[in-house]
């Protein structure tokens, strides 16, 4: 999967705080330090008759895996489902992405 190009760069920069972007962005930090986060937004399920949880993506830094911050990231993202009474979470993980395919439990 191709990174975004330098102008979105630019964009995720700039919405991704903004208080009227149509995401949220979950910052994962250890010692003060960012090293992780979490992009979400909403659907609806007319089957549910609820709104759900839509994980965009979630990424930590390479030297911060396996300590249980991405771990955290997506119980904190479930939290947020739970209070704003998401009828579920939705979320893809690529093909290729075999360590994150690998940490799911079926």
């Amino acid at each position: 999967m191709p990174r975004p190009d330098p102008e979105a760069r630019l964009r995720l920069k700039f919405q991704a705080f903004d208080p009227s972007a149509s995401f949220n962005t979950w910052l994962a930090e250890v010692d003060g330090k960012p090293v992780g986060y979490a992009v979400t937004f909403y659907t609806y399920s007319t089957v549910l008759a609820l709104p759900s949880l839509h994980l965009e993506d979630i990424f930590v830094l390479p030297e911060y895996r396996l300590l249980g911050v991405g771990k955290a990231l997506f119980a904190h993202c479930a939290k947020i489902a739970l209070e704003r009474n998401c009828g579920r979470i939705e979320w893809l993980v690529l093909h290729s992405n075999t360590p994150a395919r690998a940490s799911v439990q079926y």
